[in-house]
């Protein structure tokens, strides 16, 4: 998937927004005006104010969002708007991104009030797209996330790159024997063997002292990151032997 080539660095994670972006339209497009012009929908008038107020909320929130994200998430795309990496990624403040937790919130109290049998079945179905759309919304600002700590943002932002950071760029990582790994349950212990084997390469690598350091302080950083440890769970505390910052 083509994005820019003087974004080439970073082409994996603005491709994925870019993924996310066309799946946000579809939702937009079909799925909630579906929905929403469902007959079924219609119920919700009928409904005990706290319900219907939650319900009408669920799907204005739900589809703004969705168009926004159709839109934004692949915007970087635009120049003339984002003539560098480190413009498109400093545009988010004060976006939906800022408000992925209290959407997330938002949704599971709105699942509760659902759980009613009188609830229209199209509430489910738009419950269904919103839980979709902040998935992809963490998603996201994890990838953003990463972009900013992209050798191309901190060259655009005027940091100096250190001599590791230089290194880690011209070379990839491999892991054998990983194929068909997803984040869940069954692959907590595959994550924390994969960052194992990535600390004992760091050790065994020939940079001084500092640089090791170094690294092992940005593995550090993303593994202590709240959406990370969300998703790990348990599984951090298998992250005790790293050999952190030693």
């Amino acid at each position: 998937m083509k994005t820019r080539p003087d974004f080439n660095e970073v082409e994996s994670q603005l491709s994925r927004l870019i993924l996310y972006s066309d799946q946000a339209h579809q939702y937009n497009v079909k799925d909630w005006s579906h929905q929403k012009n469902n007959e079924d929908f219609k119920r919700v008038y009928g409904l005990d104010r706290e319900r219907k107020i939650a319900f009408e909320r669920l799907y204005c929130d739900g589809r703004d969002c969705a168009v926004w994200m159709s839109s934004k998430l692949q915007a970087f795309l635009q120049v003339g708007d984002y003539p560098t990496l480190k413009s498109y990624v400093d545009s988010f403040e004060e976006t939906w991104l800022v408000r992925v937790d209290e959407m997330s919130e938002f949704v599971s109290g709105t699942k509760e009030l659902a759980e009613a049998e009188d609830t229209p079945w199209a509430v489910s179905q738009m419950i269904y797209l919103f839980e979709q759309q902040v998935e992809m919304l963490q998603s996201s600002k994890l990838l953003l996330s990463e972009l900013k700590e992209s050798n191309l943002y901190k060259r655009e932002s005027g940091i100096k790159i250190s001599k590791l950071d230089q290194k880690m760029s011209k070379n990839n990582i491999t892991i054998n024997n990983a194929s068909n790994v997803q984040i869940g349950d069954h692959n907590k212990q595959v994550i924390t063997q994969t960052l194992n084997s990535i600390i004992e390469k760091i050790e065994q690598s020939d940079a001084s002292p500092e640089e090791k350091n170094e690294a092992k302080s940005k593995l550090e950083g993303f593994i202590t990151n709240s959406l990370v440890t969300s998703i790990l769970g348990g599984a951090v505390s298998g992250l005790v032997g790293l050999g952190m910052g030693g």
